[in-house]
């Protein structure tokens, strides 16, 4: 009896009004806790979930990697190593954002990790810019492409961070990350601002870029603020709760000094 007709069989006696007896149900139950005994699942609950998870993120890793390697083993063996030094518009520029760094981001496992590798290709891009720049290569066009691509890994960075700052003990991390992504930002912001005061070729060019690194900038200076302040609050809660139980463990030792005074003097 194939699927079809049994599902077909089971609708008519429904519809004739038949229902199973007690005694069927109980037979029923038995065959399938009997099946459930034989077949067991591998794994419940949220084990088999994570361990589903981890397989698939294991299978897309392997990809990836696989996929930069064909491509540097490709290109040679020394493409890879000297892509590391080319500038937009070079014949390597797409093997060192492509590959390279896609590399590098995959080996980011952890959280903070990923948002540091992020700002680092963030301030990567501006060098970029500012050596173009000095070169007299950075068009309009050359510079809208750099800013495109510094804005998408600065936002990329911050959207982590802010992920980082929501687990417990992370608002340390998020300062010392935000402030140090705001260091590396005022840097560039400045060197940005000596190259577009020469009034050279490139000199106009560099202006929007500089007024994008400077909101960028202020944008980690807020969230550096932000996360001081969570870690003085944090601080300051965990110094009210230790003395909170050092006021109880005091408020005890006083009555139970009481209790036994009151004892060796009724005695």
């Amino acid at each position: 009896m194939n699927h079809n007709d049994m599902l077909e069989k089971f609708a008519a006696a429904r519809q004739d009004g038949h229902r199973l007896s007690e005694e069927e149900k109980r037979r029923m139950r038995g065959h399938i806790r009997a099946f459930m005994a034989v077949h067991p699942v591998r794994e419940t609950g949220p084990i088999r979930l994570l361990i589903q998870r981890l397989h698939i993120t294991k299978l897309i890793f392997i990809k990836d990697m696989a996929i930069a390697l064909m491509i540097a083993l490709m290109l040679g063996g020394g493409t890879s190593f000297a892509a590391e030094g080319s500038l937009p518009g070079d014949l390597l520029y797409p093997v060192k954002i492509g590959v390279n760094e896609e590399v590098r981001a995959a080996l980011a496992f952890s959280a903070e990790a990923d948002a540091r590798w992020e700002a680092e290709r963030a301030s990567r891009r501006l060098g970029e810019a500012e050596e173009l720049a000095m070169k007299n290569r950075l068009d309009v066009q050359t510079a809208a492409a750099a800013e495109a691509r510094f804005e998408a890994h600065a936002d990329r960075a911050r959207e982590i961070a802010d992920s980082v700052k929501m687990k417990k003990g992370g608002s340390a991390v998020a300062a010392k990350f935000d402030a140090d992504f705001e260091a590396s930002l005022r840097g560039h912001e400045k060197a940005l601002e000596r190259i577009a005061a020469k009034g050279e070729a490139s000199g106009s060019a560099v202006l929007n870029l500089v007024a994008l690194v400077r909101m960028k900038g202020d944008s980690a200076a807020e969230a550096r603020a932000g996360a001081e302040a969570d870690v003085r609050a944090e601080a300051k809660a965990e110094k009210e709760a230790e003395e909170s139980l050092e006021d109880r463990a005091d408020t005890k030792a006083a009555a139970e000094g009481k209790l036994v005074a009151l004892r060796n003097k009724m005695a």
